[in-house]
Parts: C-alpha cells; structure tokens; sequence
C-alpha cells in the first residue's frame, strides 16, 4: 500500500452532516465505498465496534473479521429504534441512527438492482440498544427480543436476510472452503397409518446462525441418545455459504429416519416474509430454492412474522415449501390478538402453528406441565391431535424426557413422536379426511 492509499480520519468527524459524529462517520463510508460498488453486494456484517468491549478486555467483536475481509463486506453497529438514542451516542438527534441505517439497506439495493438477496451476518449489540445494558446505565425501554425482531423488520423491505449470532464464530473463511457436495438426506420410507393418536413433531431450533451451529449442535450432536427418536435439526441452509464442512459433518453421521434437516428461522436466512415487496418475490424464491436444493431441504418449520401469512404470501413461500411450513406470528407494534387461520392445506402443502411454549430452555417438569397445560389439555383419545413445538438448544437427551413425561402426565393419550415429515403428511391426511 502507498502512503498516498492511507486516510487519516482523525478530527474528520464532527457532527456538522447528522448531528453525530458516529453516523457522520457511516454515512462518509456508505458514500465513498458502498455507493461506489467498493463493497459486497451479498454480505454486510453487523458486528459491534468496539465501544466499551475493547475497555472490558472483550476481543469477540475482534476474531469474527476474517469474514467481513474476505467477502468485501460493508460492517456497521446502528440501532434499529428511532424512537430512543443509542447507548454510544447519546446526544445524537432522536432516531439518527435508524435513518443511517436506512440510508445504507438503500444503497445497498441500489448496488444489487433487487436481482440478489443480502445476508446481514451478525446482531444487534444487546448493551446498546436494548435494556441489557440497563445495568451498566442505559435505561433502554426495549427488551432484547423484540429489537431482533425490530432489526429484522427494518432490513427485510430491502432484501435482507440475517444471519444473528456470528460472535465466536473463528475461520470462516477458512472453513468456507470446504469443497462440499449438494447433500441429500434420508425420508422416511415406511409411512405410518393415521389413528387415534396425540402426534408431535419436535423442531431442534435456532441453529438459523453461525454461532450456535459451530458452538451449541456439536456438543447436542454427540449425545449418545441422538438417533433413538425423530427429530428435525432446524439450520437454515444459507449457512452453507459459513460452514459446509460443519453441515456436511451433520449429515454424513444423521441416523437413517430419525435425523433430519430443515430450515429454521424464516427460511434460506431470517426475513419477514410480509415485509419483503411485490416485486422482488421471484428472486427470493429462486435465493430460498436454490439453498434449500443444496441441502435438501422441502421443510419451512419456522417463518417468524408480524402479521399472519397470506394466501398471496404462502403462494411463494410453498414454492420451496413442499413437505410442510409452520410459522411463529408475533407482532410486538401492537397489543390487538393475532388470529391464526392454521392448520389448514394451502397447494397441497399442509400449513401448521409452531408451538413456542417451551422455547425458552425450561426444565423438564416445567415444560411438561406447560405443555400438558396449554397444549394437550383439549386432547381426548377417541380422535388424532397434532402438535408441533420447537425446542432450543436443548439435547435428544431431553426430548426423551419430555415425551415420557407427557406420557406419564396423560396416559390417556396415545403420544406418538413422529418424524417431521410424517408429521405434516399425517396432519394433511387428517384435515382432508375431515374437510366440512
């Protein structure tokens, strides 16, 4: 590099553009790299600076870089709320940070010419801009949920998926290179008859990101109880891109019938579906399809939206969809109750609720006694009932506890833990075979 290349950016920043120097800083960037085609058209990386991790000795925001190098990616640290100042930049005028960040989703849809998807690896940093860093004197009125959720709401308008939890994620772009194969996992061949039975189907969730992929499944994967029962590993298939060797490893040792692969949040990355626009559906169907043929995958368990799907919406999203699709609705803009019209069979594609009952790693007990509570409880044993729940990070180990609890809480009911694809296809039967 010439010395005439190195910028001095010391002093350059004042505040004299947006009211703030942090985001006069972002939006000198998004002029002289991103609007200029300097930058990724596939990737930004929303990894957090180095505001208070580097005073704590915390280097996490450090080793995930490699990434972001390698692919060109344009990286950023801006809040999703318009509504309060962030934790870094007190003083910025209200909602500053949300209009650059807009500013940049634009400009990079601009660059992609709506002819590609966006991944947006990496989250929101919790201390900043949600109330996990009450503790430490920001007095944020938002919980951490709802600003991933904010933060997915924001981006998808501009074809952006995301791609959360990257902290802790070494060498991708060494494990990257991987020369994997399109994979093919196992269905199961003999198909069960419909009867009287309270059937679940269990999802293994949130492994929709890099660091729970690379840091939570393995040690879940070697659980020697792995294999003895049906269940489906949720990872979203545009990890393939961070980690084939990791996914390949998963299915090479997948016990015949009883491990099998689907999506998890959202799709081929984590979108709203309802925020994506008219106009660029057949790309994002031609994004999720061609992800979802290299791992083949025809499950959709876990479409997290605002508001319900609609006919128009599940009319792209079976396209890619066809062995089964459950969503998980929650709009945090309101308090008014969402009204699901599920299950119900949208082109021959059975369309169900994903329970969320249990997802937040309760002891055994505990989620048997929610479950049977608020799940089973209308459950009789003279007709079939379904029940798809997701589970996260927890391992086989634990669902064999689950089921024989709720064995034990009900032993009225026939509990049947089924295979993800039985489970759809043994729901479609019912609903059809009881049609009004």
């Amino acid at each position: 590099m010439d010395a005439k290349d190195i910028i001095d950016l010391r002093g350059k920043f004042t505040g004299k553009v947006s009211g703030s120097k942090k985001n006069d800083a972002y939006l000198w960037a998004i002029e002289n790299y991103l609007a200029k085609g300097l930058c990724s058209k596939y990737f930004l990386c929303l990894y957090m600076d180095s505001f208070k991790q580097r005073e704590d000795g915390n280097i996490c925001y450090v080793v995930n870089r490699d990434w972001s190098v390698y692919n060109r990616a344009f990286v950023y640290d801006l809040s999703p709320w318009g509504d309060e100042a962030p934790f870094d930049d007190p003083n910025q005028p209200l909602g500053t940070d949300l209009k650059t960040y807009k500013t940049m989703l634009a400009e990079q849809l601009k660059q992609t010419k709506g002819e590609s998807m966006t991944e947006v690896a990496g989250f929101f940093n919790f201390f900043k801009y949600s109330n996990h860093g009450n503790s430490i004197g920001h007095n944020s009125k938002h919980e951490p949920v709802p600003t991933e959720w904010e933060t997915v709401y924001v981006i998808s308008p501009y074809n952006c998926y995301q791609n959360t939890a990257v902290e802790f994620t070494f060498n991708q772009s060494l494990h990257s290179q991987y020369p994997f194969k399109p994979l093919k996992q196992s269905r199961p061949v003999k198909k069960p008859e419909l009867k009287n039975s309270c059937y679940i189907g269990i999802l293994m969730a949130d492994y929709d990101s890099a660091y729970p992929l690379y840091g939570f499944l393995p040690k879940h994967w070697d659980d020697p109880n792995r294999g003895k029962m049906p269940l489906a590993w949720g990872i979203n298939p545009n990890l393939i891109e961070s980690y084939p060797d990791i996914i390949s490893y998963f299915y090479n040792t997948a016990v015949k019938d009883n491990d099998v692969f689907t999506a998890d949040a959202s799709a081929a990355g984590y979108f709203n579906p309802s925020r994506i626009q008219d106009q660029y559906w057949e790309m994002v169907v031609k994004h999720n399809q061609y992800f979802y043929d290299l791992t083949d995958m025809t499950v959709t368990p876990m479409v997290l939206d605002w508001r319900p799907l609609s006919e128009k919406l599940l009319d792209q999203m079976t396209k890619f969809s066809s062995d089964g699709l459950a969503s998980i609705i929650i709009d945090f803009h309101s308090t008014e109750p969402i009204i699901l019209d599920t299950p119900k069979i949208h082109s021959g594609v059975m369309i169900d609720e994903l329970l969320n009952h249990i997802a937040d790693c309760c002891p055994v007990d505990e989620a048997v006694k929610r479950l049977v509570g608020a799940v089973l409880i209308k459950d009789t044993p003279d007709q079939p009932s379904f029940h798809y729940i997701r589970v996260v990070w927890m391992s086989p180990t634990y669902i064999i506890e689950l089921i024989d609890g709720l064995k034990k809480a009900r032993p009225d009911l026939d509990i049947q833990l089924v295979n993800t694809y039985d489970y759809f296809r043994l729901h479609k039967q019912y609903l059809e075979q009881n049609k009004k």
